[in-house]
């Protein structure tokens, strides 16, 4: 849940947060930089409105057909004294002798941030941040600044000037999290997670010491059931990911001031939109009799969940059910089941908000659906999305033009069900027949980003993709996929295998495994 905006004055909005923040530094409409509040001083024709930008198609500009030195400036009043962080999002050819960001007059040391050189892709932005900038008095300067030869440019946009980050606290309502249904399991067979420091400690704790505060816990029906899939069977390990063990892992998270979101799969197994299989014991069921199982199944795990005082907030009928739940493909009977789900979980607790996890980030596809929900009177609170940059190939930006117009579309707050960026394309143990599902189904790791798969990239991805979803006002809450994978000897994606995950987790290779320095982005976005 996100602070409602509160004022808009020219290309500036004021949140209840206190954060100022320029969604497109500069006007459409405009003519002048100067019609925008920016003053620019020095060769002041090599300043200008470009029409391109981050936020919109606008941006502020630097560039000349000859040499040049420019400045342009923001004079920001009414701060409350604290300290903060500017961020912009920029540009550059490179080669100047000067291209950055700084601040100065704020009532502590000015400070001054270079702007690198845009590599490859030219729709990439980089994100630019000026630390600890002390703010007493009230008012602060912001600006950009470029010294260059003839053709050499840089822009900027979305400056922000935000209270610094201290760790353990997020800067907005909004959760953020991810997927802890592993850590019995793992704790179960020897593996062991340490803070940054190398400090051995209860991974919970590891997270909120991060600020991470929304536990997603799987429930399968009956873990440890064979399923035959492609002519294989697989199983995942029996005792884990089931009702009683997500009773110990919510109380865990519980402890530890975590929101729950509970993930109902309706199977045995994983299921995804390739693979909805109907647990072992609702075999042969169909019409009322499958409505009525699963309607059994949600009504136990919730009246089980609140007897142990852990009553979810948020909790999903299905994962990724795009076009099937429990055996059934899309259509009346589909969207019945999850109404009888829905009623179940209003039943035990009505303040419990049930998500549709979707998965798939396509405009036609999310309006064909609630269309359909609409048609067969499915009722539901929020609607939910998987939307990783290496399965969708979409920028952020993308991303958050979807999910503003599924909001829309829905009249319903969203849910990021899960999100992954990988820190490295290797996995653990690093033979070549054990892969990262990266690297096994040839993805392009960032997308149409350019951030690499290294912890720094994963930091960078993480902070602007929280960033970008508070921003669009209608994300309740971010699920990262799988922040606390490792891989150890009997915690496999299935029974016999490898984690398969551990690449996009946030946490190394060492023993214990420590903590990367990307977990910060759940403080510092």
């Amino acid at each position: 849940m996100r602070n409602k905006k509160t004022s808009k004055q020219i290309g500036l909005f004021i949140f209840a947060t206190a954060l100022l923040s320029f969604q497109g530094c500069v006007q459409a409409s405009s003519t002048t930089l100067a019609e925008n509040g920016w003053t620019s001083t020095g060769d002041v024709n090599a300043s200008y409105i470009a029409s391109k930008g981050h936020y919109d198609n606008t941006s502020l500009g630097h560039k000349s057909d000859s040499a040049y030195s420019v400045e342009s400036f923001r004079v920001l009043k009414n701060i409350k004294d604290g300290k903060y962080y500017l961020r912009a999002y920029t540009q550059s050819s490179g080669g100047q002798s000067v291209a950055e960001i700084f601040t100065r007059n704020c009532g502590g040391a000015d400070s001054h941030t270079a702007i690198p050189k845009t590599e490859g892709n030219t729709d990439h932005w980089t994100i630019v941040e000026s630390q600890q900038i002390q703010v007493s008095g009230g008012n602060c300067t912001i600006g950009v600044s470029s010294k260059g030869n003839a053709g050499q440019w840089l822009l900027a946009d979305n400056f922000e000037l935000l209270p610094q980050p201290q760790p353990g606290v997020p800067p907005t309502a909004m959760h953020v999290g991810g997927d802890i249904t592993y850590r019995n399991l793992t704790y179960s067979v020897g593996g062991k997670w340490a803070d940054e420091k190398g400090n051995e400690k209860d991974v919970l704790s590891i997270l909120q010491d991060n600020a991470f505060n929304l536990a997603r816990i799987r429930i399968y029906n009956k873990p440890g059931t064979p399923v035959d899939l492609n002519g294989k069977s697989y199983r995942l390990q029996e005792g884990f990911q089931d009702l009683n063990d997500a009773v110990k892992t919510a109380k865990a998270a519980k402890d530890h001031g975590m929101t729950l979101f509970l993930s109902l799969h309706y199977s045995d197994f994983w299921t995804n939109p390739a693979q909805q299989a109907v647990p072992k014991d609702w075999e042969g069921l169909k019409g009322a009799a499958l409505q009525k199982a699963l309607y059994n199944f949600t009504y136990k795990v919730m009246t089980t969940l609140k007897a142990n005082n852990v009553t979810p907030e948020y909790i999903s009928i299905g994962n990724e059910i795009n076009d099937g739940v429990a055996g059934v493909t899309r259509g009346e009977e589909y969207y019945q089941l999850l109404q009888k789900g829905y009623e179940a979980v209003k039943a035990v607790s009505p303040e419990t908000k049930v998500v549709i996890h979707l998965t798939v980030p396509n405009q036609q596809f999310y309006e064909g659906w609630i269309d359909d929900a609409r048609k067969y009177g499915l009722n539901y609170d929020l609607i939910g999305a998987s939307m990783y940059p290496f399965w969708t190939n979409m920028s952020i930006g993308e991303m958050a033009n979807f999910v503003n117009h599924i909001a829309k579309y829905s009249d319903k707050h969203v849910m990021i069900c899960e999100v992954g960026y990988p820190w490295t394309l290797k996995t653990q143990f690093g033979a070549a027949d054990i892969q990262s599902l990266i690297v096994a189904n040839n993805l392009d790791p960032d997308g149409p980003e350019n951030y690499g798969a290294t912890p720094e990239g994963q930091l960078k991805y993480m902070k602007e993709y929280f960033r970008a979803m508070y921003n669009t006002g209608v994300v309740e809450g971010i699920s990262y996929w799988d922040p606390i994978a490792i891989d150890v000897k009997g915690a496999g994606w299935v029974v016999g295998e490898t984690s398969a995950v551990e690449d996009t987790s946030f946490f190394d290779y060492q023993t214990p495994h420590r903590a990367l320095e990307s977990l910060k982005a759940f403080y510092s976005y």
